[in-house]
């Protein structure tokens, strides 16, 4: 069993589509109480998995893992140099 950070009693909004959390109180709890979420986005740019734990409409945890796949600011200063 899994324990992870949740926040509990939060107010859950959306910023440019993503579930975002505020207010609440920061307390630990076991994983498996929370509806498991997971999100995965596989582009040219970026591979990212994203897991959210929600409690019916409230999320509740969010942890997003994200690798570049170009280096996308190292490019852009090449760029001016060359």
């Amino acid at each position: 069993m899994p324990v992870i950070n949740v926040v509990l009693g939060g107010e859950t909004f959306y910023e440019a589509g993503v579930p975002c959390v505020r207010g609440g109180t920061l307390t630990k709890a076991d994983s498996e109480q929370f509806e498991k979420r997971e999100h995965h986005i596989d582009n040219d740019v970026e591979e990212t998995h994203v897991v959210e734990y929600w409690a019916g409409d409230q999320l509740v945890h969010r942890s997003v893992d994200m690798h570049l796949k170009t280096g996308i600011f190292a490019d852009a200063i090449q760029g001016d140099f060359g």
